[in-house]
């Protein structure tokens, strides 16, 4: 069965976006003298609590579809099993 959500595909956008901001001098400055040193700039606050807040909903519709699915299955694994 093809899901509407996917959860590699969420996990794999968040991953790359997050990387594509912080390499990205106007959303993260990156110190040349370490990682102690760099920081997300304001706009890049601003665009990783966008992000963050538009892919909650994602993974909540996720999460439900997985846990619909599971319920289907343990519903059809013990009528199953009743007609034994």
């Amino acid at each position: 069965m093809i899901k509407k959500y996917n959860r590699k595909a969420i996990q794999r956008m968040l991953y790359a976006t997050i990387n594509d901001l912080t390499n990205d001098p106007e959303f993260y400055y990156k110190s040349a003298v370490g990682d102690e040193y760099s920081r997300l700039t304001a706009e890049g606050e601003q665009q990783l609590l966008l992000l963050i807040s538009n892919t909650i909903p994602l993974i909540h519709k996720c999460e439900d579809e997985q846990f619909q699915e599971d319920c289907k299955e343990a519903t059809y694994d013990t009528l199953k099993d009743q007609d034994k």
